[in-house]
């Protein structure tokens, strides 16, 4: 899977399978949804991401991706937290 962030425009794209064949559905007025041949869904495109997602809380396996400038880094989440 591929987690994408582009702060410039604050667009989020996720994809769960590398597929060139893909067709995009508007699912509402920034949220697209790219389906395979086989209908099943290939990735997800959100613009004006942070309307939608808290994109500071989002975690993988337990640690929480901080989205610097360098690139997105996976960072302990009781730091992150504070605790």
């Amino acid at each position: 899977m591929i987690l994408e962030y582009t702060p410039e425009t604050d667009t989020l794209f996720i994809q769960f399978k590398k597929n060139r064949d893909v067709e995009g559905e508007n699912l509402n007025n920034r949220t697209v949804a790219f389906f395979t041949d086989k209908n099943e869904l290939a990735a997800l495109e959100i613009e004006h991401a942070k309307k939608a997602v808290d994109i500071h809380a989002i975690e993988i396996n337990g640690k929480i991706v901080d989205w610097s400038k360098s690139g997105p880094r996976l960072k302990d989440k009781k730091k992150k937290l504070g605790k």
